[in-house]
Order: structure tokens, then C-alpha cells, then sequence
């Protein structure tokens, strides 16, 4: 396909997955959700100085800041979708394992944890942000990281893995749930990008990118959020459902697909049983779903 027509069948995805999120604008009420957000974690005195993270994100709001943080980090962290996780999840482990090293890769779920926590570090609240897709038979999703601007009163949504965070039509930066919003009712919902200029400090952004676009609209069906955002693993992970939504039978179908794909392929054996091992897990796993009222709510008390 030319360029053109690319952009016209990644359109067409663009409307089918907002689609989806339109016809499901509700989510169910549930428990509310306690976020914790610890900022004396020792390690992060050792994370700012060795990766000079004062410096990278100067002076300015949280945004800016974390912005600034999110800029330097995407280039530097190569992807690598099928990253297995045996690196130990805290940002030093993470950055020891993959910094500016074209070998090491890993997958937006740690590149999320790693802005996440040198956010945290340097006084920025800031917590990982799982978007997921409606399809059992898809089989990715994307993580974000979310952080709380002071300044504007609210929580903005930032990918490291594509450098970009989104905004509407008035230029304000966007969370997560307004960004799902704007989508569906399709609305003004821009995708930035900041790239830096050779020898220079301007920034630029582009803000077309139909491919980008399409990719987050179908992640936007449901969320899962850390319900700790600290040094390393720690806690739970809410989940935030729309209405209709049966999530355990969607995992286990999603679980199953992936079963039948391998088989197909003939691909990796142990990857299988790690995979039916999972499997039992959700089988007697009891969901418990939680409500989105105050998700968004100010995290200053």
C-alpha cells in the first residue's frame, strides 16, 4: 500500500475501534480504589544521581518535567515486544539491564515502570497505566505511564515507548480516561510527538500519526492500574471495566487463542506451559472490579 492508502485503512481501523468505545461509554461502579504513592523510597536518591535526572528535567511544572524525563528515556530504551521480564522490575535493575544498549530491549510494560519511578523520584506523583483491548483474540496491549501535573490540577497521559502524549482541541494535555472520551465521541484528541532539533534546544511535535492513533483507540476498551507506585512491585492492580464486560471469560478466550497460535506454529514449549499455568491461575482467580469516580481525582491531600 502507498502512503495514502495506509493512512485511509488505518482511518478505517481508527472508526471501527472507536466504534467499539461508543458503544460502551459506561463503566461499572465497584470499590474505590485507595492509590499509593511513596516518595522516601532510598532508592531514589541513587536513581537521580546516577542517571542525572535533576538535570534532565530542569526546571518547570510536573508536566514539563516529566515530559522532559519521558523525551530523554524513549530513544534511549530499546523495544523489544516479547522482552521476558527476567530482569527484577525497579527502575536501577531496568536501566543497568537496557540503557542506551542496542542489544538489551524491553516492552512498554518496563519502559512504563521506568518513567514511572524516576517521575516518583524527583517529587512527580506518577503511576503505571495498563490500556487493554476489547478482542480475546488480540494479542497485545499497551502500558502508559500517568502523572499529576500541579499546576493544571490534573493527571496527563505519557507513552515512552512512542515519546508522544495526547491533548484536545484547546491544546490541554489529556489522562487516560479523557483521551477514551474524546476518542469515542470523536472529538479533538491530537497526538503529540517532541523530537529534538540537531545542535539545537527547539522542540518540535507532529501531530499526525493515523497508525499511533488507531493503536491506542483499540487499547482504550478497558484499564488496570498499579495500585502502588514505589521502588519496585508492590500491591495490586485494579481493574476498571466497562458495563457488559466479563473480563475473567476474555482473559481465559485470550489465554485459549494464544494456546491455538502456538500450536499452529509450532513455537516455543515451555511458552505453553507457562501460558496453561496462567491459565489455572485465572480459572480460580475471583476479579474484583472497581469504580472510576475518583480515579482521576487530585492525589494532594
Amino acid at each position: 500500500m502507498n502512503p495514502k492508502e495506509q493512512r485511509e485503512t488505518q482511518k478505517q481501523l481508527y472508526n471501527i475501534y472507536t466504534g467499539i468505545l461508543r458503544n460502551n461509554p459506561v463503566f461499572f461502579d465497584g470499590l474505590v480504589p485507595e492509590f499509593h504513592y511513596e516518595f522516601d523510597c532510598p532508592e531514589y536518591e541513587e536513581l537521580n544521581e546516577t542517571y542525572h535526572l535533576s538535570d534532565i528535567s530542569g526546571k518547570g511544572t510536573d508536566f514539563e518535567r516529566a515530559r522532559r524525563l519521558c523525551h530523554h528515556f524513549a530513544p534511549r530504551l530499546k523495544h523489544k515486544g516479547d522482552y521476558d521480564g527476567h530482569i527484577t522490575a525497579n527502575s536501577l535493575a531496568l536501566l543497568d539491564y537496557c540503557y542506551e544498549k542496542e542489544d538489551m530491549g524491553i516492552n512498554c510494560l518496563y519502559k512504563s515502570k521506568i518513567l514511572a519511578e524516576c517521575c516518583m523520584a524527583l517529587g512527580i506523583y506518577a503511576r503505571r497505566v495498563h490500556i487493554m483491548p476489547y478482542s480475546p483474540y488480540d494479542m497485545d496491549n499497551h502500558v502508559d505511564t500517568e502523572i499529576f501535573d500541579r499546576k493544571l490540577n490534573k493527571w496527563i497521559l505519557l507513552d515512552v515507548t512512542n515519546d508522544c502524549y495526547y491533548i484536545d482541541g484547546n491544546g490541554t494535555p489529556l489522562n487516560m480516561m479523557e483521551v477514551r472520551n474524546k476518542m469515542m465521541d470523536l472529538e479533538p484528541c491530537t497526538c503529540v510527538f517532541w523530537r529534538q532539533v540537531p545542535n539545537t534546544e527547539k522542540l518540535l511535535h507532529n501531530s499526525k500519526n493515523a497508525e499511533l492513533n488507531s493503536y491506542t483507540a483499540k487499547n482504550m476498551f478497558w484499564f488496570k492500574i498499579d495500585s502502588h507506585s514505589s521502588f519496585g512491585i508492590k500491591g495490586e492492580q485494579y481493574y476498571f471495566l466497562p458495563q457488559h464486560f466479563d473480563v475473567k471469560k476474555n482473559n481465559l478466550d485470550n489465554l485459549d487463542f494464544k494456546l491455538k497460535y502456538l500450536e499452529e506454529y509450532h513455537l516455543d514449549p515451555g511458552l505453553r506451559k507457562y501460558l496453561l499455568e496462567i491459565k489455572e491461575r485465572i480459572e480460580q482467580k475471583t476479579f474484583v472490579t472497581y469504580s472510576t469516580e475518583h480515579v482521576w481525582d487530585s492525589p494532594i491531600i
